[in-house]
């Protein structure tokens, strides 16, 4: 017996991929070469996304069909749910006393499936083999603001981009902590041993501003950048500043309020938004909210465990003693970030309020968020902060750092609410980042790249597919140019390749 059901031909499955909720699809499957045809078929299902609710639906036999025939066709017609969520599905062959599944077939370019004795897998915890195909049930009114769409976004590193023509080794002086090396030389290798009382903090500087990347508009502009995706800006103490010391407040070594102000609209002018990262799963623990070093003025949630004095950032963090021991909850272990209760109604308010860090920079200029480590925020915060966003400005955009699919991602043991059209508008496409370059590299065949860029374009919402965010490399891999080293022309490959997608592409001089 051959049966076929390819979710990828409009012949099987029809619409194509992600769907709207409340969406009428279509389902057929075609079985041929079998000497007894089958007593019943069933289309299986579970939708749902926290929690998933199993069902099933008789197929109707297409009686136009001569019954001499050596294929037939089986057909059923569902209606999406309207709650944005996951649906999973798979196909059940009864012939007499033989149960039997077609599953998805996960090496299928063209989505075919394959005949397995063991029904399909989708639980978090369980490994997902065999599987089923997916639906992507995503909100009707889902849409993403069209200034992002097939943009070049322009990564920047703000220390290391440009010193501006007002720059003085002065400016080192005014902030300056024992730990901090500065780099007088621009050309100087980046000091990855620290000092030696400290060993390697991440505190070297090399003087980058806001106002130098300024001064290169015009220079990005005619490079065809639609967006510049800055890396963190806000006080901090190390050079990447992932550790915010202070969100109201512009690192006093990039520049100053104004400064990023004047750097949006002198964008605007040129065509160009400029995103924000936003780090909210973690402060510094050299901050003023929690203050572990007493370098804030602000009485910080360390302050209050160790002092007694009232903090109004103490119910944000999680403390625990062992004995005499102190102890907190900080991300991956790093003692540096503690990591933030993000259900915590005043850090919510402080956030994601009428007056909070969300709204506040978009109302000086900024044109969306990137979130760092969305898959480590809970999704009511994420809903929250879409709400804010859009609400301050209406064509903000919010970016995922999500290193997966999104749209079937598993993380603290649940789905979770990524590409459904009530958090993230777009993610970075790691898969798209790691099936490329492993390709360019030689290390994956085509057939492998194609197989993950089908996969994305099968599950993901249209919105999202097509303003993906399609970079090559980033601050958190190494760069495409080291990767590549060595490697045959893969300029051109890869440039053969960004030119035959869709989505918002990257330029960083690759």
């Amino acid at each position: 017996m051959r049966i076929i059901h390819r979710s990828r031909s409009l012949a099987y499955r029809s619409p194509y991929g992600a769907a709207a909720a409340g969406t009428l699809v279509h389902f057929a499957l075609d079985i041929t070469d079998t000497p007894v045809w089958p007593d019943n078929i069933s289309l299986c299902y579970a939708y749902g996304l926290q929690r998933f609710q199993e069902s099933r639906i008789r197929l109707a036999p297409d009686h136009t069909v001569d019954e001499t025939a050596t294929s037939r066709r089986w057909q059923t017609r569902i209606r999406l749910p309207d709650e944005p969520g996951l649906l999973f599905y798979w196909f059940e062959v009864k012939t007499g006393d033989e149960r039997q599944y077609f599953v998805r077939n996960r090496d299928a370019l063209d989505g075919d499936g394959r005949i397995s004795r063991a029904r399909p897998r989708f639980y978090p915890g369980e490994p997902h083999d065999p599987s089923p195909w997916q639906i992507t049930i995503h909100a009707s009114d889902f849409s993403v603001p069209d200034w992002i769409t097939g943009q070049v976004v322009y990564q920047i590193f703000p220390d290391r981009f440009r010193r501006d023509r007002r720059f003085s080794t002065e400016r080192f002086a005014a902030v300056h902590y024992p730990e901090r090396i500065f780099h007088e030389n621009w050309e100087d290798d980046v000091d990855y041993h620290g000092r030696p009382e400290t060993g390697y903090l991440a505190c070297d500087f090399f003087g980058g501003s806001l106002a130098g990347i300024e001064e290169k508009l015009d220079e990005l502009a005619s490079l065809g950048t639609g967006v510049i995706y800055l890396n963190p800006i806000f006080r901090a103490r190390s050079n990447h500043r992932y550790d915010t010391g202070d969100y109201e407040q512009i690192d006093p070594l990039l520049g100053s309020e104004e400064d990023f102000s004047r750097l949006c609209r002198e964008a605007a002018d040129r065509g160009i938004r400029v995103m924000l990262d936003g780090v909210f799963s973690h402060t510094g623990a050299d901050s003023r909210y929690f203050n572990k070093l007493g370098r804030y003025a602000d009485r910080g949630a360390f302050q209050e465990v160790t002092g007694g004095d009232l903090s109004p950032y103490s119910s944000w963090y999680n403390f625990h003693r062992h004995g005499d021991q102190l102890f907190y909850d900080s991300w991956w272990g790093f003692q540096d970030l503690p990591s933030v209760n993000e259900y915590d109604l005043s850090f919510q308010a402080y956030i994601n309020g009428a007056d909070g860090i969300i709204r506040r920079w978009l109302r000086l200029g900024a044109s969306g968020w990137r979130l760092d480590v969305s898959d480590e925020l809970p999704d009511l915060f994420l809903r929250s902060l879409r709400r804010a966003s859009r609400q301050e400005k209406a064509d903000a955009v919010l970016m995922g750092e999500v290193w997966e699919d999104a749209s079937h991602k598993i993380s603290y043991g649940h789905y979770r609410d990524f590409l459904f059209g009530r958090t993230h508008d777009l993610v970075m496409g790691y898969p798209f980042q790691q099936a490329l370059t492993g390709w360019l590299s030689g290390r994956h065949p085509s057939f492998r790249l194609a197989l993950v860029l089908e996969q994305i374009r099968e599950n993901y919402p249209l919105p999202s597919f097509y303003s993906s965010y399609n970079l090559i490399s980033s601050h958190d891999i190494a760069r495409a140019i080291t990767t590549l080293a060595g490697q045959e022309d893969p300029g051109e490959r890869s440039a053969q390749a960004r030119i035959s997608l869709t989505g918002a592409q990257r330029s960083r001089g690759e």
